[in-house]
């Protein structure tokens, strides 16, 4: 999901392709800035965020939260060393995942205004919405 996004936002800011440029242009976005700026597409964290994302397509409310669940999920295997998943429950994250990026292929190739406002926000929104 984070490569997704961060390969839509390159091609975005470069133009339509994949080289090394857009490989490291997406380098410049972290899952951090990525996590804050889904929490703001569902009314969560930062307010300047949120009134620049907004109004947020319902489909881009939908990849933003199952983007913050599967990071969540990634960071407790990561570091939780009391960490268990049912096959079941790792299924259910694959789906959500397939789910999300069907979507934000969807958007995408659409060039649905939220979703490019948020793929801009990724290279450096965060960090100037801190401080408005």
């Amino acid at each position: 999901m984070f490569h997704k996004l961060g390969q839509h936002a390159a091609t975005r800011l470069i133009g339509d392709g994949w080289s090394p440029q857009h490989s490291a242009v997406a380098r410049w976005i972290s899952h951090t800035e990525l996590a804050q700026l889904a929490d703001a597409s569902n009314g969560i964290g930062n307010r300047a965020l949120q009134a620049a994302l907004s109004p947020v397509d319902p489909r881009l409310a939908d990849i933003s939260q199952i983007f913050v669940d599967l990071q969540v999920a990634r960071h407790d295997a990561d570091y939780n060393d009391l960490f268990d998943v049912t096959r079941e429950e790792a299924l259910l994250a694959v789906d959500s995942a397939k789910r999300a990026l069907a979507l934000a292929n969807e958007l995408f190739v659409h060039s649905e205004s939220s979703y490019l406002r948020f793929l801009g926000l990724s290279f450096g929104g965060v960090k100037v919405a801190k401080n408005r």
